[in-house]
């Protein structure tokens, strides 16, 4: 009596999310390992559902003439590494007339397409201008050379404003998750030089070039007394220009 033709099907490539379809073929029984993502693995087309890494798959295929002896064959299931976008910046603001670069971290060989293309200058490139007009959020789908596909967001804030640093003039720093911190809200500018804060003795209670980082009202790991604070501030507009601001703000407790 022959032995059965075991034909695990050919080798299959498929996107990181996606399924595979395996198609066995020789016998009338079939028995799949490993069991990992099978649908049924005494099924003779099961399914992988959703692999997230390359996998292969031994089919034994047997048949009900007589021959107790299984056959073997394998197939592997390749799958693409997930297309991870990375657009930036995710959350800005600019003023009018303002230019702003956003970009993509995935190779230059993907495509892409940002949607809506209003206000770009190019909606088919991983690094396109925008000058909005408005408030917007746009989508970014990037493909690979092998047809998978991702998708990340970038949104912004237009304010019809003067390059600037925006202070408050009050904070409360009291762990509360509202107005804890105090920073400067620049809009329209590249560049942080400086942000300090000092005390009525005349001591920096705080200092940072970050942009978006800020004081929480504690000097040497003490919070401070409520009390009034003189800040200074130096920044870099779009455009290159110095601007040079102070005042002061109130610690509220």
């Amino acid at each position: 009596m022959p032995y059965p033709t075991a034909n695990a099907g050919p080798d299959t490539s498929i996107c990181f999310g996606f399924s595979a379809q395996l198609n066995a073929s020789g016998g009338s029984i079939y028995v799949w390992n490993p069991i990992t993502f099978l649908t049924d693995r005494f099924a003779q087309n099961p399914r992988c559902i959703n692999p997230f890494a390359n996998i292969r798959y031994t089919v034994t295929v047997r048949d009900t003439l007589g021959c107790p002896k299984g056959v073997t064959d394998t197939v592997w299931v390749h799958v693409y590494p997930k297309v991870v976008v990375g657009a930036s910046p995710k959350d800005t603001s600019v003023v009018d007339n303002q230019p702003l670069q956003i970009t993509v971290s995935t190779p230059a060989s993907y495509s892409y397409t940002w949607t809506p293309s209003m206000w770009l200058n190019n909606s088919n490139i991983g690094n396109p201008i925008a000058m909005p007009k408005g408030d917007i959020q746009y989508q970014v789908v990037a493909t690979s050379p092998a047809g998978c596909i991702g998708l990340d967001f970038v949104n912004i804030h237009y304010f019809k404003l003067d390059p600037d640093m925006y202070v408050p003039n009050a904070f409360t720093p009291n762990g509360d998750g509202v107005n804890d911190i105090f920073k400067p809200i620049l809009i329209g500018m590249k560049q942080l030089n400086y942000f300090k804060v000092f005390n009525r003795f005349g001591e920096m209670v705080f200092s940072t070039t970050e942009i978006d980082k800020g004081w929480d009202g504690k000097y040497k790991g003490k919070g401070q007394d409520p009390a009034t604070y003189v800040w200074y501030a130096q920044g870099v507009t779009y455009k290159g220009q110095v601007r040079n601001k102070k005042g002061s703000v109130i610690l509220i407790r």
